[in-house]
């Protein structure tokens, strides 16, 4: 038998996803801190041998300082892809 064009039609309730574990979730928070702190490390190693040469000293401030930067970088990178 045809149906009419003006019923309305019956509303399925769709199953919706699982919500994520929330150690899962916390890692995915802190993947651009993970990054950011590598990246800028690695910079901050750059940026310390072109300026000061070989010297160890420098060179593990430079990196401290450049993990230190990607720390609150990449923080800052998660809060503001949270919202």
């Amino acid at each position: 038998m045809a149906q009419s064009r003006h019923r309305h039609k019956h509303a399925h309730p769709h199953a919706h996803p699982p919500h994520p574990s929330p150690g899962s979730r916390q890692q995915a928070k802190r993947k651009a801190v993970t990054i950011m702190m590598i990246f800028l490390g690695v910079l901050g190693l750059f940026v310390a041998y072109v300026s000061a040469g070989p010297e160890l000293l420098w060179l593990t401030l430079g990196t401290i300082a450049g993990v230190v930067a990607g720390y609150f970088v990449g923080r800052s990178m998660d809060k503001a892809a949270a919202k």
